[in-house]
């Protein structure tokens, strides 16, 4: 073994995470391999919690020179979650509480500027539903106005197509020190999968939309996307994604 001066250590607590460094004063001649842990994700010598991640050697004088050999929380299949929390655009059709009055204008094609009853009753969710109201060919309903539209019966009552509607999704990072068990993450990509950790997300189910792989110091790290859903589609008339589809 070569000459070795006494080592010493820190240790780094950020939140939930900690990392450790461990300094050597060692002789440059051979001393770099010989003083390194001997395998990747080997457990800190005092911190249980922390295992070898790198190491860095900077020559200092007289043949002498600091190794300093990182620790980290990360191991083979340790994994990180991330909650991303937003909201996106989408069709008022998809609220819901969606009425037809909202987006659609309700025109006559008689002259008769008086309200139907089953249209003020506000309860017309669909095409559909207002074809076999008692319109008569008497109606039509068009989202945007123009001077050939008609007699203007009740105009729209939301200005805009669509409303802002909160999205979820979850960020994982798993490493692995083989390319195989990385690749095994990616197995159910475009498919309905569980995130290791849902945060309580129960209602509606998730679809694995993202998985790339990058190397991470010395490990394999695979970053999943899980895409929430639990909103009721009435065009599909599922509530969170289709398992038809994504199965």
């Amino acid at each position: 073994m070569p000459d070795e001066q006494p080592r010493s250590k820190s240790i780094k607590v950020s939140g939930e995470r900690k990392s450790g460094v461990i300094v050597k004063r060692i002789k440059q001649v051979d001393g770099f391999k010989n003083s390194l842990p001997s395998t990747l994700g080997e457990p800190h010598p005092f911190e249980s919690e922390l295992f070898y991640f790198d190491a860095d050697f900077q020559p200092t004088s007289g043949g002498w020179g600091d190794l300093m050999i990182n620790y980290s929380w990360i191991q083979n299949g340790s994994f990180e979650s991330e909650l991303r929390a937003q909201v996106q655009d989408a069709p008022l059709e998809r609220h819901a509480d969606y009425v037809l009055n909202w987006n659609y204008n309700l025109i006559s094609t008689t002259g008769s500027s008086a309200v139907p009853v089953w249209w003020s009753a506000n309860n017309l969710k669909t095409i559909d539903e207002f074809k076999t109201a008692d319109t008569e060919n008497a109606y039509k309903i068009i989202t945007n106005l123009n001077a050939q539209s008609g007699t203007l019966v009740a105009g729209r009552t939301k200005p805009t197509n669509t409303y802002k509607k909160p999205t979820y999704s979850i960020l994982e990072t798993i490493y692995w020190l083989t390319l195989a068990d990385a690749k095994n993450e990616t197995a159910d990509l475009g498919l309905i999968s569980t995130p290791s950790d849902d945060f309580g997300l129960t209602e509606g189910n998730f679809l694995l939309t993202s998985a790339p792989i990058t190397r991470s110091g010395g490990y394999y790290m695979v970053r999943q996307i899980f895409e929430y859903t639990d909103g009721f589609d009435p065009f599909t008339d599922q509530k969170g994604w289709d398992g038809e589809l994504y199965l």
